[in-house]
């Protein structure tokens, strides 16, 4: 099916799980654009401001709202996905946005820390270009994908393309279930961090893959101690950090 529609009135959360560089931000502004009822339609935590949309950047503001569609792309960045007690501030989100009339439409990577109860609230999944060994065994989008008859699926791995993406909710029609072709938004790589400014980054909001270290070293020569940028130690190594003066 081309550009299909999802009735966002009738959803509470949608996901949108996938590899880096998949087209989850283009799918999720697709969403958004096809939406043709009388809510707001609002980003989180966009960094670029978007006419037509009400962009938000605060928490109170966001709990707040309400008759709304709600986008934050890149789950992860606001809410640690990968910490299992961050999955239920995600469940009490949506239960909240829900009480307000809201949906929430959310991307991420990191779809392996989605836990059994935050599946259970979402009610449709969009699963783009992925890594099948990235996805725990008997998870909603690995079954949704072992369930899906189609040549670009097996289980060896997934081929879809950046405008393609596999739809899956039990509220859909039965002949709306699958792989979808949808009218490419040209987002752009709007989180892309500007070489200049990179030394402003967070390195605290890296997710766990990301994160480095600065580790002390001292010349054994002139007893002086540098700091240099390190990745993160890996487990069971250790390394020793000498103190500047020690």
């Amino acid at each position: 099916m081309h550009n299909p529609k999802i009735d966002l009135d009738k959803m509470e959360c949608i996901a949108i799980i996938g590899d880096r560089n998949s087209g989850k931000s283009n799918l999720g502004f697709y969403l958004l654009n096809q939406y043709s009822g009388t809510r707001n339609k609002c980003v989180f935590g966009y960094p670029k401001h978007l006419d037509g949309y009400v962009n938000l950047h605060n928490w109170n503001d966001l709990i707040k709202m309400s008759n709304a569609v709600i986008f934050m792309d890149e789950l992860q960045k606001y809410i640690k996905v990968y910490d299992r007690r961050a999955n239920y501030q995600l469940m009490e989100l949506v239960g909240l946005f829900a009480h307000n009339r809201n949906t929430l439409i959310f991307t991420t990577q990191l779809s392996q820390y989605i836990t059994r109860g935050v599946e259970a609230i979402i009610d449709v999944w969009c699963v783009k270009q992925i890594d099948l060994e990235m996805l725990k065994n008997g998870s909603k989008p690995r079954i949704i994908l072992r369930r899906t008859a189609s040549p670009q699926i097996s289980e060896i791995g997934v081929s879809l393309n950046t405008n393609e993406f596999v739809m899956y909710s039990e509220k859909n029609d039965v002949h709306v279930n699958g792989v979808h072709t949808f009218e490419f938004q040209n987002i752009g790589k709007d989180w892309a961090i500007d070489p200049e400014n990179q030394g402003n980054r967070n390195i605290s909001e890296n997710t766990p893959e990301e994160k480095t270290a600065t580790e002390i070293t001292t010349d054994s020569a002139t007893g002086s101690a540098t700091e240099s940028p390190t990745p993160s130690v890996a487990a069971g190594i250790s390394k020793q950090r000498i103190r500047k003066g020690a």
